[in-house]
């Protein structure tokens, strides 16, 4: 069963490596992938910087779940310069699937035969946002060598919409996600990766005692 020290411990972790590549992710692509890397990220956040913002200003902007075109073309963007890293995408999945099944563990009563108390399920519905926003974010700047798309939507957006088409976009992308991979047998291979890596990620950050 999770502990208090443990959820404190995860949470900060958690934290302070989205704190970090949030304010200094092309700092760290030089760092973990040299100068070239970071020349290269810089021009491609300009690009997709100058995208998303175009999009913003069309006439037809709006939320999401109003079923626009914007909202088609946030998601293609989101999935074609994103995550175009196997490696980043299976990490975004697999946060997405663990930040549910958390929120599960605290909205379900005895889901895995645990009594959790009202502290504890505190606890973990507070590590169900890192859950979800940290396994993505370290993937694009470690595996993909960019910076994290969810950045430039939220500096070009503003939090309330950002955020709404950060949810729309990974959500959208997970149910379809097999669809758009070339073979049954890659598309296998993506969701074993993706089953691992939520097992790894849920007994890392809440412990192994939440079986």
């Amino acid at each position: 069963m999770t502990t208090k020290t443990h959820s404190l411990l995860s949470f900060c972790v958690c934290f302070f490596c989205t704190a970090c590549i949030v304010t200094n992710s092309l700092p760290l692509i030089s760092f973990l992938h040299g100068p070239s890397d970071e020349k290269k990220a810089l021009d491609q956040q300009q690009s997709v910087r100058t995208e998303v913002s175009a999009l913003a200003t069309q006439s037809n902007y709006g939320w999401p779940w109003e079923a626009n075109e914007t909202a088609d073309r946030v998601l293609a963007s989101y999935h074609d310069v994103g995550y175009q890293d196997q490696r980043a995408l299976v990490l975004r999945d697999a946060g997405i699937i663990s930040a549910l099944f958390t929120l599960i563990l605290v909205l379900v009563p005895n889901f895995m035969s645990i009594s959790y108390s009202a502290s504890q399920r505190l606890r973990l519905l507070l590590l169900a946002l890192p859950l979800y926003i940290t396994p993505g974010l370290f993937g694009q700047v470690v595996f993909q060598k960019t910076v994290p798309i969810e950045m430039l939507m939220l500096q070009s957006w503003g939090a309330a919409k950002g955020l709404s088409y950060i949810g729309y976009c990974s959500g959208r992308d997970l149910l379809i996600g097999s669809e758009n991979l070339q073979s049954t047998f890659l598309s296998l291979i993506h969701n074993v990766s993706v089953t691992v890596s939520s097992y790894f990620l849920v007994s890392t950050v809440l412990g192994s005692g939440w079986d």
